[in-house]
């Protein structure tokens, strides 16, 4: 499964969870006959913040695999490019090929 895809079922996992949280306080008044805007308020308070805190940390995780799968590849490019380190300090594998070749033939 690809990175995209983690990050879009993550998202849908957020909707789902943000939308039942309005469905199951709709569900505790759904026996009274007058709904009004703040006995909703009151439905979704006794409900908690279990569903809202994980819908976010859903949206977050999901929003992170998006990120990383459109960017990442482009960073770590970026990285190479401009990895002064890599550059000064690092042998090539033909160097390091043509080094052993050295010290098995002068054995």
């Amino acid at each position: 499964m690809s990175r995209r895809t983690v990050g879009v079922v993550f998202i849908a996992i957020a909707a789902f969870l943000y939308a039942t949280r309005f469905i199951c306080g709709t569900l505790l008044l759904v026996n009274l006959n007058v709904i009004n805007h703040d006995m909703l308020v009151s439905a979704l308070q006794s409900l908690g913040s279990g569903l809202t805190l994980f819908s976010l940390l859903s949206l977050v995780i999901g929003a992170f695999y998006l990120m990383w799968e459109e960017f990442g590849d482009k960073i770590a490019a970026l990285k190479a490019k401009y990895d002064i380190f890599e550059e000064r300090y690092s042998y090539s594998q033909n160097e390091v090929n043509a080094n052993s070749e050295k010290k098995v033939d002068s054995d």
